[in-house]
Parts: structure tokens; C-alpha cells; sequence
């Protein structure tokens, strides 16, 4: 692999980024009948790439405005003065608690450690999306049964919620996210993996499983997670590219997540890693993006899983609905991000070789 390669790619994913900052100051994208999403996504750009970008000024502007943005809860939503979810306000902890503790002062940052935890199940189930009495507000719902499904817990988000409290939260709490953790470890089998309920991939449980298992220090144990790995490894085809259950195409955003969950591997998966990265260079514009498939998915409030729904529709108002990143940012954002953690581990593979070679 031509690591010069991936350095281009990264720049023209980043400069496409930067340039895609909204007049708000957000980045916005993700269409959906409630309007498009500019908190969330903006925090989850930079939980990206918020490392690689090279003005500190976007980085200072975001910071203030996602702050600005914290709802009197103590949460975040998909969208300034929507409802606060426990998703996107993890998505928000985990952003600004990268950037470094000036970003994210103790009062914002103990009020957000509040308002997940009064979206916990159970230490063994896991968190809420929403609670009922915030749907309510947006949405005419008289009963809990007919929001069953935003406000039971899912791995998606649970696992995103418990790395937020590992990271912010005290020793006691990040005791009790290993809890978590092993729990929905137990959950899954080489048959049975776990089921986004938020995203058309479900190997972005397996990666957001991986992320945790990090912020608990548990990094060295990759084999618990070998299984679901290996799945992934298997299901990509043999043009070694992923295609999500609504792609109609090459899924950027699924193939990315995918090679994540293999690079925790590198060494086994290395060709089937380095043929998907060279597709994902082979595919990006000149501009800098790439293609977007439907990839967040919107279930019916009362579906408990998206296996329940078979009326999908796409980029279309109401749900169930299947939305595309239209202003690419996120899909760029989970590319450039992807190809930077593959230049590092060419990076540690070339440091290793070159001691084995020296000894």
C-alpha cells in the first residue's frame, strides 16, 4: 500500500469537511421530518477527525457552540431545541472529552454524566435512546407500548452511552460499564450477532463493542470479541466491500466501520484490509467525498427491532425511514477517519518488521 496514497485521500476528505461547515457553524446533513441533524452530527465529526483537523479555531467555534447547545436536562439532541436523547448526548461527551478537559468544563460535564444515567435499564441491559415523558413532547403517544422501541435499550447505544460514562464518569461507574460490558458480551454468538437499531450496519455494534473495551483497559482481550470479527471478515465479499441492508451500492460508511473491527486484527485480515482501503481511495471524488447510501435508520417508535419493519422507506418523511448523509460529511468523516487508523497501523507493522530485521 502506498501510504502517500492515503495521506492525499485524507487531506481531500478533510478539506471537503471544512469547507462543508454550515453558516451556523455546524455541519448539517441527514434530512429527516424533523429537520436535518447539526448537533449530533457535528459532534460526531469531530469525534472523528476532530484530532486530524488542522485549524484550532473550527475546533475552539464547535466546542463553544455544542456547549451553547446543552440542554437544561443536562443532554443534547439530534438538533438544537429538539429533545435530548442519550445517544446523542454521549456523541457530545465523547467529542468534547477528546478535544481535552478545557473543552468540556465540570458543570456541563456533570450535568451530561447525570442525564445518561437517568436513561439506564438496567447495569445489565443496558441504556434508553429517549425516556417516554421526552417523546411525548414530539410526538402525540399516549401509552409507553407505542414507543417500546426508542425507549428500550440497544446494543448501538448502549455501548456508545457506556463508553461516555468510562470516560467521564468515577471509578464506581466505570466498575459497573465493564459490568455492562460483559453482559452484552454474553449476548452474542458466532450465530447470533448483535442488531443495530439505529444503523443500516450492524457491525458497528462489534465497533462501538471495541471502543469500550478500550476506555475500560481492556485492549489486550480482543479474543472476546474474535467471533463477531471473524463474522465481519466473512461477510465481506469477495470484492472485499461492504453493502449495507439499504445500499443500493459500495457503502462507504459500512466497508469503514468493518475494516475498523478488522484492524484490531491487522496482521490476519492485512490483505483483506489493504484491497478495501484501495477501494475506498479508488472511489473518492476529486472534491474530496464519496457516495452516500442510506445508512440512519429511522424504525417505527414501537418496533423493537428493524427486523420488525418491512415498509421501509428512504429519505422520505415519517418513518420508518432510511436517511442518506446528503452533505457526505459523516461518510467522508468515518473514510478519513478509517484511513488514518490504517497509515498508523502500516506505520507500527513497517516499526515492528524493522526490529525483527535488526535483531
Amino acid at each position: 500500500m502506498n501510504r502517500e496514497k492515503i495521506t492525499k485521500s485524507i487531506e481531500k476528505g478533510l478539506n471537503f469537511i471544512i469547507r462543508s461547515i454550515t453558516p451556523s457553524g455546524f455541519w448539517q446533513t441527514f434530512q429527516s421530518s424533523q429537520g436535518e441533524s447539526d448537533v449530533w452530527i457535528s459532534a460526531y465529526i469531530i469525534r472523528e477527525i476532530g484530532i486530524l483537523l488542522p485549524d484550532e479555531q473550527i475546533i475552539s467555534r464547535l466546542s463553544n457552540l455544542l456547549l451553547c447547545a446543552q440542554a437544561n436536562d443536562g443532554g443534547w439532541g439530534y438538533k438544537r431545541s429538539f429533545v435530548s436523547d442519550a445517544d446523542s448526548t454521549a456523541t457530545v461527551c465523547l467529542s468534547l472529552h477528546q478535544l481535552g478537559k478545557q473543552f468540556f468544563p465540570d458543570k456541563a460535564r456533570a450535568g451530561a454524566l447525570q442525564f445518561l444515567l437517568n436513561h439506564l435499564d438496567t447495569w445489565d441491559t443496558g441504556f434508553r435512546t429517549f425516556r417516554f415523558d421526552a417523546l411525548r413532547k414530539i410526538l402525540p403517544l399516549d401509552k409507553p407500548a407505542q414507543a417500546q422501541g426508542w425507549i428500550e435499550p440497544h446494543v448501538d447505544v448502549s455501548t456508545n452511552v457506556c463508553e461516555a460514562i468510562a470516560k467521564i464518569g468515577n471509578v464506581t461507574l466505570r466498575n459497573s460499564c465493564k459490568n455492562l460490558f460483559y453482559s452484552l458480551l454474553a449476548k452474542s454468538t458466532e450465530v447470533d450477532s448483535w442488531e443495530a437499531y439505529w444503523w443500516s450496519t450492524d457491525s458497528i455494534c462489534t465497533y462501538h463493542m471495541i471502543r469500550l473495551m478500550q476506555a475500560l483497559l481492556l485492549s489486550n482481550n480482543h479474543d472476546l470479541l474474535d467471533s463477531q470479527i471473524g463474522k465481519i471478515a466473512k461477510e465481506m465479499p469477495n470484492d472485499d466491500f461492504g453493502k449495507s441492508q439499504f445500499s443500493l451500492g459500495p457503502c462507504i460508511f459500512t466497508t469503514s466501520i468493518a475494516i475498523r473491527c478488522l484492524v484490531t486484527q491487522f496482521e490476519r485480515h492485512f490483505e483483506q484490509i489493504l484491497k478495501a482501503i484501495n477501494v475506498i481511495i479508488s472511489l473518492q471524488y476529486d472534491d474530496g467525498s464519496w457516495d452516500s447510501q442510506p445508512i440512519l435508520v429511522i424504525p417505527t417508535p414501537c418496533a423493537l427491532r428493524k427486523r420488525d419493519v418491512s415498509d421501509w422507506k428512504i429519505d422520505a418523511p415519517g418513518y420508518p425511514n432510511v436517511l442518506s448523509d446528503k452533505s457526505r460529511v459523516l461518510v467522508i468523516a468515518v473514510a478519513v477517519r478509517t484511513l488514518h487508523e490504517i497509515y498508523q497501523a502500516l506505520q507500527c507493522s513497517s516499526k515492528k518488521a524493522y526490529k525483527g530485521g535488526s535483531k
